[in-house]
């Protein structure tokens, strides 16, 4: 596979990664709870991501006297980790949204205090971990288009320069009405502590 080639494969996965970040933002803001089958097919979705991922570095291994595939390769492999920590946070909200839906259903009915309570733990949950698998699939992306183009540098204008952070608009606040909003850049540091 030439250069081109590859740097057009690596641009390809890091949209498949950026249109699931997009559909994280749509989810409904606090004190919402989304939609356990929403969560499920974004799990799905990006695990379906992990194994193309995995099927890439694969067939690099198979080209690996090309240059470009040695570069894919270490842009590949750079991803696998964070993907599954995103993976992870999604697994968490999942994990709430479940147990929301539980507590409400009639026959296990807790007190208004009580599900009121947990709502907000689950509010707090689900929101940290948005933004901790957001922050971790913009690196990915991030990591997957500087490879792309140092591959093809010529051709980064058919690519379209990486969208920068300020410019991906957030269409849903991802805090409680009561917790400070969070900075305008986050740094890496949430995905390096989970």
């Amino acid at each position: 596979m030439t250069d081109i080639l590859q740097a057009l494969a690596l641009h390809d996965m890091a949209s498949r990664i950026d249109r699931l970040r997009f559909q994280l933002r749509t989810l409904p803001p606090a004190p919402t709870i989304p939609a356990v089958e929403t969560v499920s097919f974004q799990i799905n979705t990006l695990t379906r991501i992990t194994t193309a991922v995995s099927e890439k570095i694969d067939q690099c291994l198979t080209d690996l006297p090309s240059q470009g595939a040695k570069s894919a390769l270490l842009a590949y492999s750079g991803i696998i980790a964070p993907l599954g920590e995103a993976i992870t946070e999604l697994g968490r909200i999942q994990a709430e949204a479940t147990s929301i839906r539980f507590a409400a259903h009639p026959a296990h009915k807790k007190e208004t205090t009580e599900r009121a309570q947990q709502t907000y733990l689950a509010n707090e949950v689900i929101s940290g971990s948005c933004e901790a698998a957001d922050e971790i699939l913009e690196m990915a992306v991030r990591g997957l288009r500087e490879e792309a183009a140092k591959l093809a540098p010529s051709s980064t204008g058919r690519f379209g320069a990486a969208p920068q952070p300020s410019q991906t608009p957030d269409p849903r606040p991802r805090h409680t009405p009561d917790l400070p909003p969070p900075p305008p850049r986050v740094t890496s540091r949430a995905s390096k502590t989970r």
